[in-house]
């Protein structure tokens, strides 16, 4: 039995007048690694708030976060308790793909993501950047949507240079070494394959990569955010047809596309996948706090919400049709009637 839930919120002073429709997605538990923005961005909606927590709410999707460490209430894996203050791209191998055997004779990534309070088993929820409110109680079970969001800092990707991925793994976006930056296009690139390795392994598990959001023109250089746009793009069409692995347990959001112009879009609409760049888009965020804040707006994170909610229900279905060994991927009919414009 399908169930329409109308709205009608701060989101539609942008949006309009929005109905998802809740079906399957009851037995779906979402935990969001993030800092600052994913905190704004999960946040109520508002000049700050992007609503996407209540949203995935009104579709049947439980929602929680991991933020910093001073934030969490129950996020504390064995061994790694200030794991969450690392979530830049070269941090991702910390959580996912360090095998370093640990004090407790567990690795450092098995102790992260299956230790007891670790990112499978975590109820975290924080409301260091704004409140969000969702009504759905606990469903019970581990958290099987995994989705990770690097902050602003890491859209400052350098050319290639001297630096290795062995240099960069690990580390901060300004890390650097001899002078160099680590957080090279090469480097990038070769991080998310050590994580889609260990992705491959768990197939219980779907995870969601929300790629960086813009930085302002003012932050960054034309070329290093020219390389950031060519790295999103690689993502969503090359890295996971390259690994024969589309349509299986990961997928990409490019929240970088969706902030860098107004009609920028990566959503599902109409029985399709669109990722849509307007010939006329920079690589700059155009959606900014204030003139000087690379956090993105409450308008901003608002529109981000509008495309990825109705994807998200797509790539779910997906993933089902994925994990039970069928061809059917049929999203809910008519998932969403939010304007992604």
């Amino acid at each position: 039995m399908k169930k329409q839930i109308c709205k009608i919120s701060f989101l539609a002073i942008f949006l309009g007048i929005f109905c998802f429709t809740n079906e399957v997605f009851a037995h779906n538990k979402l935990i969001f690694i993030h800092h600052s923005t994913g905190g704004y961005w999960f946040a109520n909606a508002s000049s700050t708030g992007g609503g996407l927590a209540k949203a995935l709410d009104d579709v049947g999707i439980y929602a929680r976060d991991i933020n910093y460490q001073q934030y969490n209430n129950d996020f504390n894996p064995p061994q790694n308790p200030t794991i969450s203050n690392n979530t830049d791209i070269g941090h991702w191998w910390l959580w996912f793909a360090d095998t370093t055997m640990q004090a407790n004779g567990i690795t450092k990534r098995d102790n992260v993501m299956d230790g007891e309070k670790g990112v499978y088993k975590t109820t975290n929820k924080t409301n260091a950047h704004g409140t969000y409110t969702t009504n759905m109680t606990d469903p019970g079970g581990e958290n099987n949507i995994i989705m990770i969001k690097s902050c602003y800092p890491s859209a400052n990707i350098y050319s290639d240079n001297s630096t290795t991925f062995g240099q960069m793994r690990g580390q901060g976006a300004s890390y650097t070494v001899g002078g160099q930056n680590v957080n090279t296009v090469s480097n990038v690139k070769a991080l998310y394959n050590s994580l889609l390795e260990y992705f491959k392994t768990r197939t219980d598990k779907m995870f969601i990569i929300s790629f960086t959001p813009p930085l302002l023109a003012s932050s960054t250089t034309a070329e290093r955010a020219a390389n950031t746009r060519l790295v999103a793009n690689w993502l969503v069409n090359e890295w996971l047809q390259s690994a024969n692995w589309v349509n299986k347990n990961v997928y990409i959001f490019d929240q970088f596309n969706v902030l860098t112009h107004e009609n920028n879009r990566h959503t599902y609409e109409n029985g399709q996948v669109i990722h849509y760049t307007d010939p006329a888009s920079g690589n700059y965020l155009v959606y900014p706090r204030s003139a000087s804040d690379n956090h993105p707006s409450g308008a901003g994170h608002q529109k981000a919400t509008a495309n990825f909610v109705p994807l998200l229900q797509h790539w779910i279905a997906t993933y089902e049709a994925f994990a039970a060994g069928t061809t059917d991927t049929t999203p809910p009919a008519n998932p969403t009637g939010l304007s992604v414009n």
